[in-house]
């Protein structure tokens, strides 16, 4: 049967006037057309990576180490911070996804932190009552770290070099008042792309999260396309294999028959009989006690045709109650008479 014949077309017409069916088909073909595009929408590798004259596509070619990009860092480089990096030095370019997070990446949601006309820190939230603010380096780790209370430095500030702190100062009313070694020479004053961090989860809007973070780290949005992307593609395995899965023994038994339609026919049989309950209650069975009393019992209302795990309590009947008989009754005596036995009571005298 041809897809352009006749038949097919009318089938086809009656369909397209189902508005309703109509557009909801289509709704699924694009956002099936979006999953399948998968890292170019949504991750943490750029599309295309342009530095010192030379052209990446990390997104295909996978990791790339901070050495052949001209950093001083062994492992793959934090993309999002790598473009401020290049765009302040002018080393070149990169073109992220429009949701530059990975599905299953933890992130920490570090919007900039700016000074405000009264040189005091602040962030997207507000002032910076109690925090740090500090700089990356381009693999995320710390560089430097100042506490901030109630929008100036006060307290402890640290230098890093390769996770390491390396000196110290310390901060009263805003100034140095103690460096820590004390021939240390390091510009203490902050300065340069400054970040603060906010808690899992974020609000929407922060750090180029859209709908914010979850409790865990993980961006919303990059959630839920990985989330679906899973879930489009099982469907797209699974559901040429149910419907291959009939017709084709039965071509095969057509075809071959003897001896291979017979085992056929007989496997059929056999898993015609399975009880759809079985494989249902056996799963859980090996979890809790909770699910194995539950299980048992599932298969035992439904009649699965096997003996049940589960072996429900007896019931234990109220203890009998055995009073005397009333003073003028007397004693109980045993007839015999034709092979039928009788217990009679007599009146006493």
């Amino acid at each position: 049967m041809s897809f352009f014949d006749p038949i097919t077309l009318q089938r086809f017409d009656r369909f397209r006037r189902n508005r309703m069916g109509w557009w909801s088909l289509l709704t699924l073909l694009v956002i099936s057309a979006l999953a399948l595009l998968g890292p170019l929408l949504v991750g943490n590798r750029p599309l295309v990576l342009k530095v010192d004259g030379v052209t990446h596509f990390p997104v295909f070619a996978g990791f790339i180490s901070g050495r052949d990009l001209g950093l001083k860092i062994e492992g793959e480089p934090n993309y999002r911070l790598l473009a401020e990096e290049l765009k302040q030095n002018g080393r070149g370019w990169l073109l992220m996804p429009p949701v530059p997070f990975a599905p299953g990446e933890v992130c920490e949601v570090m919007p900039e932190a700016s000074r405000d006309a009264e040189g005091r820190w602040y962030d997207p939230r507000g002032i910076i009552s109690e925090g740090r603010i500090f700089t990356l380096n381009t693999d995320g780790t710390r560089r430097q770290a100042w506490t901030i209370i109630n929008g100036r430095p006060e307290g402890d500030a640290r230098l890093f070099a390769e996770g390491v702190g390396i000196a110290r100062a310390k901060f009263v009313d805003g100034k140095v008042v103690q460096r820590v070694p004390a021939d240390d020479r390091t510009q203490w004053e902050p300065q340069g792309s400054l970040r603060t961090q906010v808690p899992s989860p974020c609000p929407p809007g922060l750090d180029g999260h859209w709908l914010g973070t979850d409790e865990s780290g993980h961006d919303i949005v990059a959630r839920l396309f990985g989330g679906f992307r899973i879930l489009l593609l099982s469907a797209l395995i699974f559901l040429p294999l149910r419907l291959w899965r009939r017709p084709a023994p039965g071509r095969c038994d057509g075809l071959l028959g003897g001896w291979f339609d017979m085992v056929c026919q007989r496997l059929m049989e056999v898993w015609s009989n399975i009880p759809s309950s079985t494989p249902s209650s056996s799963s859980p069975a090996c979890s809790s006690p909770r699910w194995r009393f539950s299980s048992s019992s599932l298969s035992h209302s439904r009649g699965s045709g096997s003996p049940s795990s589960y072996a429900p309590p007896p019931i234990k009947s109220p203890p009998a109650t055995t009073s005397p008989l009333p003073a003028r009754w007397g004693p109980a005596t045993l007839v015999s008479s034709g092979g039928t036995s009788c217990l009679t009571v007599r009146p006493s005298s």
